[in-house]
């Protein structure tokens, strides 16, 4: 069980990531399988970083189940069904109720105005909580440890939230679109840690991409989870820090050329 004091964990293998049990594990999918069929209909699914795209190394997917297509580390099979499927249903009300503003042209915005995402709505909970479990995911595969009250409130054992979420425009899709019209796009941009002129880490965003838009999503870390990063975890934190100096320093030289 986890220390009442903790607040990070890092739950490995045979145990799943969000609530620490051991049972049937399962691998959670990046994009929904019925997302990416409605989306990308018969055409073939090809995986990559940008970088692969470029240089034709994408790998192909071979259905909407590839491996390619899930996160690493494990989720046991009642966090990944009962426990989370109503914020996976949310989410598939999202994307359709974004799908119905960019056929009217209207401010996709505009959908978190909508009774069903209105802030304080059931909706609108839930909503985070899908998005609270693909972080935990992608903080587990990148070997950092996880803020307790992320995991908990993804599997509804509490109701406080701790995620904000917008919606912006995809850079890729619009230079994309540019050369090859509209055409299906997804992507996710992974998990980046942001921090200060200290380089403490202050925020972990992540952002979900379908077609020309993003829907993105962070958390503040909090002071005891900053102490508790650096104390208990030191390799981790270290390799967060690096990564900040090392965006800081690009930022920099970017600026003065």
């Amino acid at each position: 069980m986890r220390a009442t004091q903790s607040v990070l964990h890092d739950y490995v293998d045979p145990k799943c990531l969000l609530c620490g049990e051991e049972g049937l594990l399962t691998r959670e999918h990046k994009f929904k399988q019925s997302v990416l069929a409605r989306k990308f209909g018969r055409q073939k699914l090809y995986v990559g970083s940008k970088e692969d795209f470029a240089a034709g190394t994408a790998k192909l997917a071979q259905s909407t189940g590839s491996k390619h297509l899930k996160f690493v580390s494990p989720i046991c099979e009642a966090c990944n069904t009962k426990k989370t499927q109503p914020g996976d249903r949310q989410f598939d009300a999202l994307l359709l109720g974004l799908d119905e503003a960019y056929e009217r042209g209207a401010d996709p915005t505009a959908v978190f105005a909508s009774e069903r995402f209105a802030v304080g709505s059931v909706g609108r909970l839930d909503l985070l909580r899908h998005f609270a479990k693909i972080m935990c995911n992608f903080l587990a595969d990148t070997s950092c440890p996880i803020p307790a009250r992320l995991s908990t409130f993804a599997i509804h054992r509490s109701d406080r939230i701790c995620l904000n979420i917008g919606i912006g425009e995809n850079s890729d899709y619009k230079q994309q679109s540019t050369v090859a019209g509209d055409h299906p796009f997804a992507q996710h941009q992974g998990l980046s840690i942001s921090g200060k002129e200290d380089l403490e880490p202050e925020y972990a965003r992540c952002a979900t991409s379908f077609g020309s838009l993003d829907i993105y999503y962070w958390l503040y870390f909090t002071s005891e989870e900053k102490s508790e990063l650096k104390e208990r975890y030191p390799d981790a934190h270290s390799k967060i820090t690096d990564k900040i100096r090392a965006d800081k320093e690009y930022k920099d030289l970017a600026s003065s050329n």
